[in-house]
């Protein structure tokens, strides 16, 4: 029996479709801004490390492989590449353009990334509703817009249930808890939970998806919290006295959060959001 028989070929195709960790895909503007409204379309990407990681995580380091061939060269910089992503002995190609800053390397990335779209792999994005957003001089999208980005993309199904559980939590919860006895050794706002987890990064992750799940009572919190990064924040934590937190406060206390200054080297606490 060969190789290509043994292969589960609908398992990798429908791992290497799933959708990207929102937190996983940038914007960038396509074409200008209007000069009169400073809104702009934007257009979603994965980078290469995106696609790379995924292949390991699907079919193994040792079970696909790239190559390149350049297409049309002009003063010694690769301009159009042919890029061959191969898994399991089965090749699929496509090419890719040079990018405004490096040349050569951008039409690397960019052919490796159209092949690996052949394979499924961020095929969604293409499929993404066009968005026209307001953006700053010199076409820089802010987090804000980000945040609202992306908070709109698929996710994959690890959070899809996720979310669901949270959802269906609150619906079946009143919209005014019963009072808790108070804690007064717990933290009293969601900002010294946050700051309690580690580096700056873990507490901008944590102030995001807090924000953007918008939970209005503390039990759904408490559940949606013990899901993203354990237990041992969980209901202990979140006694602070208040028998229910609303939306509204929860934003403000997460405005207390301070900007994050480390590298996303923690982010993995998150991953199961």
């Amino acid at each position: 029996m060969s190789e290509h028989e043994t292969v589960d070929w609908q398992r990798i195709g429908a791992a290497l479709r799933e959708p990207f960790d929102p937190r996983d895909v940038d914007f960038r503007v396509q074409g200008r801004a209007n000069e009169q409204t400073g809104r702009a379309q934007v257009v979603a990407y994965i980078d290469a490390r995106a696609v790379q990681d995924r292949l390991d995580a699907v079919v193994g380091p040792g079970s696909w492989s790239f190559d390149w061939q350049p297409l049309v060269i002009d003063k010694g910089q690769v301009m159009v590449a042919k890029g061959i992503l191969t898994i399991h002995g089965v090749s699929k190609a496509d090419a890719g353009g040079a990018s405004n800053f490096e040349q050569s390397l951008g039409a690397v990335s960019h052919c490796f990334k159209r092949a690996a779209v052949h394979w499924g792999i961020g095929r969604y994005l293409y499929g993404i509703p066009q968005a026209w957003v307001q953006v700053e001089k010199g076409g820089r999208i802010p987090e804000q817009v980000l945040r609202e980005l992306r908070g709109k993309l698929p996710r994959p199904k690890g959070q899809q249930a996720q979310q669901a559980r949270v959802q269906a939590q609150e619906e079946a919860e009143p919209q005014a808890a019963e009072s808790q006895p108070v804690d007064h050794d717990a933290p009293t706002t969601f900002a010294e939970i946050a700051q309690q987890r580690a580096s700056a990064d873990v507490q901008r992750d944590l102030a995001e998806q807090i924000s953007r799940a918008g939970h209005k009572t503390v039990r759904a919190a408490e559940a949606w919290l013990e899901g993203v990064c354990g237990r041992h924040i969980g209901a202990a934590a979140l006694k602070s006295g208040t028998s229910s937190i609303t939306l509204g406060e929860m934003r403000k206390a997460l405005g207390e959060l301070p900007p994050a200054t480390h590298p996303r080297h923690e982010r993995g606490q998150l991953a199961a959001i």
